[in-house]
């Protein structure tokens, strides 16, 4: 399954998006992907934020937070 697909189906199945996830979100994603964001890093985030109750705004935002903690813990 590539990067893309596991993440949007991560956020259908955590109730994110509706089913059907559109491009501004494929979009995200692979922005993400691009900028070398593991993908235990965006899949902790939705998790985490689907918890908690948030949009795809709030998730965005969350990403970034979490990458940064990961770059800072990898320096270590």
């Amino acid at each position: 399954m590539s990067y893309i697909s596991e993440v949007a189906d991560r956020l259908v199945a955590r109730s994110m998006c509706s089913s059907i996830v559109g491009p501004e979100v494929y979009t995200m994603i692979a922005d993400w992907e691009k900028k070398g964001i593991p993908l235990v890093v965006v899949l902790r985030s939705v998790e985490d934020i689907s918890e908690r109750g948030g949009t795809i705004e709030d998730l965005r935002e969350l990403v970034g937070r979490n990458f940064r903690g990961w770059l800072q813990n990898s320096e270590t």
